[in-house]
């Protein structure tokens, strides 16, 4: 065509190329908007398929986490071979709480001595029946991933009024017997890469499959348990996760307010983010099951719950490769139904050893606060409700990360300086002061101000409207909504009550 010397016929072969070009872009855009079409209506119920299919319109490697590792070095030592390094990742995984348990102090007290007014009412573990065992099948999702002995939750649910009389019989024998059934004791672990070296083990987080049976027989119980616990009000008031009607709303609302109030009336608030390293993974056994006597679970439903947690074993699979089976001697089963209960029960007395401090728990995720306006006071009741703390962890058999322990002082704008005068000390090592913090997923900052929180939702909107823009060509309006309520309302709304409050410029850009 740049060859042709007549300027008409070169405009007209301009103009052909122009054309075949877009109708070539319309055919493959047509023929890919037909081919992803159908494929997320075939897949429509399988969520993992579909975001699969979302990534390939946008070119996003869906990167492996388990798959590619092909190299371990552990203890000085490279390790190619695949089962050897399933192996090194078992043990790995089973070691770390006993190695956090050996570093821990000895306490000068018992964990019994932080446990007060034992509930005189008794569980009973109420037989189950086949509507309610029905039910609970229905709920589970389809595309869930499941562990060993499992019936694939497809089959499970097809079949639920089938299985539903069997199951009640072999479940309410469990109840009553007290006993767990030991096949579905067997959790699988995949390995999930962090950040940082691949080759090093301590850079990926374990994974447990269990089996949906298992998870089906912790439902019945978790439920009849909760109720207990909630109707005898033996859980603390300012533990917000893992409760029906609490959320990380409630948490932070609650502690935004007490910050907001103290720098209103020129006071300062002082919090102390705690970080409890492997908190789930290092629970005691013998320690949660005298608790769980302690609030009323007696009888045939601690013998349950015993069983349940003692004797669990876990292997690993990397490269389709499993290793040998290890035992598991602490710990709430990671991936379960009852694991989350179980623990803020464990740690439901925390509350009772601080003096002066409120404390607030998200699970695991917990903060000490404490407001006034002398600064003097403040180090000394912090430091003191800090010693206790220590106490209290000691007893527990639970350690402390001190240096993702992070202290935050909340101050009105005239009194800005006050944070040189804080001295917050943990054991012989003095905390260090940050003016801003994460957490439960929101930018706190030492002003209370939002900047630094809005505009990080800023960046993760762009982010979604470039994928949104990306897949609205090949994709059905049902999925879009999806996609949409995913990725841009989900950041847009997570507790907006917290920052919405109050407008801003970056609001405007928000909108």
């Amino acid at each position: 065509m740049a060859r042709a010397k007549d300027p008409l016929r070169k405009n007209a072969i301009h103009l052909l190329f122009k054309e075949y070009k877009n109708r070539i872009t319309k055919l493959t855009r047509n023929s890919k908007a037909n081919h992803y079409h159908n494929f997320f209506v075939q897949n429509k119920a399988n969520l993992l398929k579909t975001w699969k299919g979302i990534k390939s319109i946008i070119n996003t490697s869906s990167t492996s986490s388990n798959n590619d590792i092909n190299t371990l070095i552990h203890e000085n030592r490279t390790i190619t071979d695949k089962t050897e390094i399933s192996n090194t990742f078992n043990s790995f995984f089973i070691n770390i709480p006993k190695n956090i348990e050996k570093t821990i102090p000895k306490s000068k007290k018992e964990f019994k001595d932080y446990l007060k007014n034992s509930n005189p009412q008794s569980f009973y573990m109420r037989p189950t029946t086949i509507d309610e065992i029905i039910n609970q099948i229905k709920k589970f999702k389809n595309n869930s991933a499941n562990g060993p002995h499992s019936i694939p939750t497809k089959i499970l649910k097809e079949c639920k009024k089938e299985l539903a009389f069997p199951l009640e019989i072999l479940i309410n024998l469990s109840f009553e017997k007290g006993i767990f059934p030991n096949s579905l004791k067997l959790g699988t672990i995949k390995p999930i890469f962090k950040s940082g070296d691949k080759t090093q083990c301590n850079n990926y987080r374990p994974i447990a499959l269990l089996s949906n049976i298992s998870k089906l027989l912790e439902k019945l119980v978790y439920d009849r348990l909760y109720i207990f616990l909630e109707k005898n009000k033996a859980i603390y008031n300012h533990q917000y996760g893992f409760r029906w009607n609490h959320s990380t709303t409630h948490a932070l609302l609650h502690t935004t307010e007490i910050i907001r109030e103290a720098c209103d009336k020129k006071e300062l608030a002082c919090t102390v983010y705690l970080d409890l390293r492997k908190a789930f993974d290092t629970v005691d056994h013998q320690i949660i099951l005298h608790k769980l006597k302690h609030y009323g679970i007696r009888g045939l439903g601690n013998k349950w719950l015993e069983s349940f947690l003692v004797g669990r074993e876990q292997s690993t699979t990397i490269n389709t490769k499993m290793s040998q089976l290890g035992t598991v001697l602490f710990g709430v089963p990671q991936g379960s139904v009852l694991g989350p209960l179980l623990f803020i029960i464990f740690i439901n007395d925390l509350n009772h050893c601080i003096k002066y401090s409120s404390l607030f728990h998200f699970a695991d995720d917990s903060k000490l606060l404490y407001v006034h306006p002398s600064i003097e006071l403040i180090n000394n009741h912090i430091n003191y409700d800090l010693s206790l703390l220590v106490d209290w962890l000691r007893a527990n058999r639970i350690s402390l990360n001190t240096k993702k322990t992070d202290i935050v002082l909340y101050r009105p704008k005239q009194m800005e300086t006050m944070t040189e005068n804080l001295n917050i000390v943990l054991g012989r090592e003095k905390l260090g002061v940050s003016d801003t913090v994460k957490y439960l997923g929101v930018e706190l900052q030492e002003n209370l101000k939002w900047d630094l929180h809005l505009n990080k939702i800023i960046t993760k909107l762009h982010r979604a409207i470039g994928l949104l823009s990306k897949v609205r060509h090949y994709v059905p309006i049902w999925l879009m909504r999806t996609i949409y309520f995913s990725l841009f309302n989900s950041h847009l709304i997570y507790c907006c009550e917290i920052w919405g409050q109050k407008p801003t410029v970056l609001f405007q850009k928000i909108e």
